[in-house]
């Protein structure tokens, strides 16, 4: 089944009330706290479980290792990714470390969170920017000490209405370029079936005149 860590905080950002039980909060967000809850998606509660009505508190291993349903997330929800990359069961962060036993995550150097914020009304963006800049920033050269300031990356805010999709990102220059080509070339059909109407129409103005002549209609019979 398809995995996903998150933050204590990931389903209240986004604002989703759960189908049953309870969402991840902060209180899981703790490392070593206990038991390890988990959340399954709808799709995952019906496949799995047969949509039963006592699901919550159902044992389960993840990892070879034993964790708890605290909740079923609501039947909508396709979770922050690309698309067709919903989580079937969504982990806390602080759970990693037992599920996973990875050596290299918790290095300073391995970036692999993907973050996602909602800013309160009234918010400008520029002001959000100037005040991460700066952490970020120092974070990227706490974690690569060979960077200079130069190669230092520099923090971009994206719009998260339609999650954090990487491969649109990607795809987005080559697709510009392809619609581009297309362009042109519909472009020079159009000027060729613009220049072939009117050699068509001198090439019979001869017959028409002689169509008007003898009152026949302008149309072929």
């Amino acid at each position: 089944a398809r995995g996903l860590w998150v933050s204590g905080d990931f389903f209240s950002v986004l604002g989703l009330v759960p189908l049953r039980g309870r969402l991840l909060g902060r209180a899981d967000d703790i490392r070593g706290c206990a038991p390890g809850g988990v959340v399954i998606s709808h799709a995952y509660w019906r496949q799995r479980f047969g949509a039963r009505a006592d699901v919550i508190g159902t044992v389960m291993a993840v990892n070879a290792t034993p964790v708890t349903i605290v909740g079923v997330s609501p039947a909508g929800f396709r979770g922050t990714l690309q698309v067709g990359d919903g989580p079937l069961v969504t982990v806390p962060l602080s759970l990693r470390a037992t599920l996973e036993r990875s050596p290299g995550y918790g290095q300073a150097d391995n970036w692999w969170v993907l973050m996602m914020a909602r800013l309160p009304d009234g918010t400008a963006e520029p002001a959000v920017r100037a005040a991460l800049e700066s952490s970020f920033r120092q974070s990227a050269a706490e974690g690569n000490a060979a960077l200079t300031n130069a190669d230092l990356p520099r923090l971009e805010l994206l719009p998260g209405s339609r999650g954090q999709i990487e491969v649109r990102n990607s795809a987005r220059e080559p697709l510009q370029i392809i619609a581009a080509i297309v362009g042109v070339v519909l472009l020079v059909s159009c000027a060729t079936v613009a220049n072939l109407l009117p050699a068509r129409g001198r090439a019979r103005a001869r017959e028409m005149a002689v169509r008007v002549a003898i009152g026949a209609p302008r149309a072929g019979g």
